[in-house]
């Protein structure tokens, strides 16, 4: 009689082993989930802050030499455009309009290619009269087809 019930004891000893390992996977499969999740959320934030900045600093870049330096009023000028690292420029032939926008009289186009940080932007600069416009947009990274590539965009109005 005394074997019968410690072999009892033994099945529910494995069955409450198997349960506490059981709970014990469950909360670090639940741990690894939350883990992974604010890895991504991490990548996500540092990923905008690197567009973030590219389109501000080239936002800056563009009105200063347009407001300081004024080399937006001769085209000769702009090709000694630096704001760190290689950019082509173009001036657009026509101006896109917003609605409720009046038709700007010229418009530039700026977009980097590369900079040292691997971080890219397109700039559009808009001119009418003394009041001008410039939307750019920052890159976290100057490969179009990137599926991780995120897009951040500033907008100044300034006369």
């Amino acid at each position: 009689m005394n074997y019968s019930i410690a072999k009892n004891r033994a099945g529910f000893t494995l069955i409450a082993a198997m349960l506490v390992a059981t709970l014990l996977v469950t909360v670090g499969a639940a741990l690894s989930s939350i883990a992974l999740r604010r890895v991504k959320l991490s990548i996500s934030a540092r990923e905008s802050s690197k567009a973030f900045f590219a389109a501000d600093s080239w936002l800056e870049c563009v009105m200063y030499n347009d407001l300081t330096l004024n080399k937006f009023s001769d085209l000769e000028d702009l090709y000694s455009l630096n704001c760190g690292g290689s950019w082509e420029f173009e001036s657009l032939g026509s101006c896109p309009t917003e609605s409720g926008e009046s038709a700007w009289q010229k418009c530039y186009q700026v977009e980097s290619t590369a900079n040292m940080s691997g971080l890219c932007a397109n700039v559009t600069l808009y001119k009418l009269g003394n009041k001008s416009k410039i939307i750019s947009r920052g890159y976290n990274t100057c490969t179009p087809t990137d599926p991780k590539r995120v897009e951040r965009a500033l907008r100044v109005t300034y006369e």
